[in-house]
């Protein structure tokens, strides 16, 4: 079998592919021509894309993971987002969700009661409502 392809096929593949590059330059000018013609002096869109030519490309610089000793750097934009995710696991962990014994305690003599609470009226509390609020607007 030979590696060569047929005379033929070959023949006829630089044909369909020189048709294929020549109607993707007539698209790539046909845009290009509609993008040039919409532009606008009375819009100012004209100087939109001076503008962002005249702009300083700021290169995303590399990260390192920080560690003892300092890890290798992360150049792509995959290493980035890999060392990123591993960042948030490292310090996105869950708690601990077991009872701190000495906790426990503290709680559980705050909430036992150490004095028996007076019981009042509603009388009572009617006249200690009326002394806070002389003008009675309450009752």
């Amino acid at each position: 079998m030979a590696k060569n392809p047929a005379p033929d096929d070959r023949r006829l593949y630089n044909i369909a592919s020189n048709k294929l590059k020549t109607a993707l330059r007539n698209l790539r000018n046909d845009s290009f021509a509609n993008y040039v013609s919409a532009l606008r002096c009375d819009d100012n869109s004209i100087w939109k894309p001076i503008k962002l030519k005249k702009k300083p490309q700021t290169p995303l610089p590399p990260i390192r993971k920080i560690t003892i000793p300092p890890g290798p750097w992360a150049k792509s934009d995959s290493e980035k987002v890999e060392l990123f995710a591993n960042h948030l696991v490292e310090m996105f962990t869950p708690h601990d969700n077991s009872p701190d014994p000495e906790v426990e305690r503290e709680i559980a003599a705050h909430t036992q009661p150490t004095e028996k609470i007076q019981v009042f009226t509603l009388r009572e509390l009617t006249h200690v409502i009326k002394k806070l609020h002389p003008q009675g607007a309450w009752v």
